[in-house]
């Protein structure tokens, strides 16, 4: 951690490779108390798992020198990169200005590619440029590659015909993002246009929504759906039956045939017990459960990541594809449950990253889980699994 006091400074005669979180906190008046770290050869290279951030109370902490960034860039406060002349920072990891969940500014003093791999996450909570939704500055040339996602937070949502302008680039910016993805349940379009990348949106409130009129809670009855149509993989799906303190939490089963959904956002509970419920065509498809999973039988797939904040109990069935299934850190009673006679025992062909508590009970029947060629356990160093 790089502490700013009275114009904080940290010198480092080359570059250096990041692993874990480098924090610079700035405080006090702006131009009197920033934390800035300057690099006088090479380059610092945000490793995978890496974190750079800057916070504090002022805007205005600073880096000199070449970035590259496999990492995770992101600014609860604001933050300048200065590369240096000719330099370029190339992202093949995350760039979140503002930080998650709230918004900010990012400026890079230099040049900028978003690689193959890279994902800019651009939240939006209001319609001011690096105040009110986030903004990524260049100073130089922007080519613009890999992924640009959006995202509402808080309690704003965008409107039919609003234009966003999330990047803008003081040269120019050029280039394709390979994904591109709208506000969830809205559609738009993303340009790069000479000088900025402007997002305009078309359409709003186009998500699939659940008003469960089938009166059965099963996801494959169209009759629950907003237009009696079941969601495709192209469709962002709601499930909300109200606000916070209104009915009680209700549970929705997929049990029979091939569902699918390319985003899901539910506050209620979602069981599967049968068939397939295929979530996201790519990793950037996110879906969150508020509620809690569990799954009786049948088959998770899908490449989109799934985030479960409510709580997990699996008895049986499959979590397969190339996506990710991450039990949230408020989770602090997960199961896996594998002692019931007759009924097959829990197969991960995927990852299940655990940042909760999941407990393991096996019984005199059944008491494994199976990792199949695919499968991957990844328990968090903030986890518990027993």
């Amino acid at each position: 951690m790089l502490y700013g006091a009275y114009n904080g400074t940290l010198t480092v005669a080359s570059g250096f490779t990041n692993s874990g979180t480098l924090l610079l906190r700035s405080y006090g008046t702006v131009g009197c108390r920033r934390s800035r770290l300057d690099i006088s050869s090479g380059a610092l290279t945000n490793a995978v798992g890496g974190v750079i951030q800057a916070t504090g109370n002022v805007d205005s902490a600073v880096v000199n020198g070449q970035v590259l960034n496999n990492g995770f860039i992101e600014t609860p406060r604001r933050l300048t990169i200065n590369l240096g002349a000719g330099n370029t920072l190339v992202n093949n990891g995350f760039i979140r200005p503002g930080g998650s969940g709230a918004t900010g500014r990012l400026d890079i003093t230099g040049n900028f590619i978003n690689g193959i791999n890279g994902v800019i996450d651009i939240e939006i909570d209001g319609t001011t440029a690096g105040t009110s939704y986030d903004l990524l500055a260049i100073s130089g040339t922007g080519t613009m590659g890999g992924t640009l996602n959006l995202h509402e937070i808080g309690a704003w949502t965008v409107s039919t015909s609003e234009n966003y302008t999330p990047i803008t680039c003081g040269s120019s910016c050029s280039g394709t993002f390979a994904t591109a993805l709208p506000t969830f349940g809205d559609q738009g379009t993303i340009t790069v246009n000479a000088g900025n990348v402007q997002y305009s949106v078309t359409a709003s409130g186009f998500g699939k929504l659940w008003d469960g009129d089938g009166n059965d809670a099963l996801w494959q009855n169209p009759a629950n759906w907003v237009g009696n149509t079941l969601p495709t993989s192209t469709d962002d799906v709601l499930i909300d039956t109200g606000a916070t303190g209104g009915p009680a939490l209700i549970t929705v089963t997929s049990s029979s045939g091939s569902q699918s959904a390319r985003r899901v956002l539910t506050y209620e509970n979602l069981t599967l017990s049968a068939g397939s419920l295929s979530l996201g065509s790519a990793a950037t498809d996110s879906s969150t459960i508020n509620g809690t999973l569990t799954i009786w039988g049948g088959t998770l797939d899908g490449a989109g990541e799934l985030t479960v904040n409510g709580g997990f109990y699996w008895a049986s069935g499959t979590m397969s594809g190339n996506g990710k299934t991450i039990i949230g850190s408020g989770v602090t009673a997960g199961t896996i449950h594998t002692s019931d006679y007759g009924v097959a025992e829990p197969v991960l062909t995927r990852t299940l990253q655990n940042n909760g508590t999941i407990r393991h009970e096996g019984g005199y029947f059944n008491n494994s889980l199976t990792i199949n060629t695919g499968g991957t356990l990844d328990n968090q160093a903030s986890s518990v699994y027993r």
